[in-house]
């Protein structure tokens, strides 16, 4: 992959051109995930724990892999799954993960 940042700006720029990157998206910031992550939690009403939940979630882990990371049942994590879905309205996995990212890059 190309590393523009390695190039001088003029070749940085033709670069970006050939490669058909949109020089204003390769130059917006990352948003912070910490602090989306808070207003999406306080959006949908999630509790500390939900959020916490919802964390992993959006990252993509299992129940299995956040059960065992946060040291309680799978059955639990999958409670706090479920409620998570349902203040969202977020059909799975997938779903939460497209409404995160489009909350958070202000889609």
């Amino acid at each position: 992959q190309l590393n523009v940042d390695q190039l001088s700006s003029a070749e940085g720029h033709a670069a970006q051109k050939e490669a058909g990157i949109d020089a204003a998206a390769e130059s917006a910031a990352e948003p912070d995930w910490r602090s989306e992550l808070a207003s999406f939690a306080q959006t949908y009403g999630l509790t500390p724990r939900e959020t916490e939940i919802c964390s992993y979630l959006v990252r993509g882990r299992s129940a299995k892999h956040i059960a065992e990371e946060l040291v309680i049942s799978e059955n639990t994590v999958w409670s706090h799954v479920k409620n998570v879905y349902a203040k969202t309205g977020a059909a799975g996995k997938n779903a939460l993960i497209e409404l995160f990212e489009k909350s958070a890059l202000g889609e």
